[in-house]
């Protein structure tokens, strides 16, 4: 008999899997509004490329989380850190968007399965 996770694992997967296209999407949004504000404002500060350049790292870890379950729990806590990071510099305009992006991948994060062999791989 082959060697097939529970049920159960898989329904866990889902979800995380889940709140990480959540997460990114809401992150993503977020981005874009974000940019949109600043454009409307008279112009693309460079400073802000910075923030451009965390959210978007925040995107693209919550999306690649969804490929190997073993490796999402560390891609959905850095993503986790980058949008608590610009929600928090940001509360004042758009941050909570970036706060609400940050708590789906932190649920996330929290429901994503350990690694069988631990978590130093």
């Amino acid at each position: 008999m082959q060697n097939t996770p529970p049920r159960r694992f898989g329904l866990r997967l889902r979800r995380v899997r889940t709140l990480a296209r959540v997460g990114a999407a809401t992150g993503a949004a977020s981005l874009g509004l974000y940019i949109g504000l600043l454009i409307n404002q008279g112009g693309f500060p460079w400073a802000a490329l910075i923030f451009v350049a965390i959210i978007g790292a925040g995107v693209i870890a919550a999306m690649e989380s969804i490929g190997d379950p073993y490796r999402a729990r560390r891609l959905l806590t850095g993503a986790t850190i980058a949008f608590g990071i610009i929600g928090v510099l940001g509360i004042t305009t758009i941050g909570m968007l970036f706060l609400l992006a940050a708590l789906f991948t932190a649920i996330g994060a929290a429901l994503s399965p350990k690694h069988p062999q631990g978590e130093e791989l």
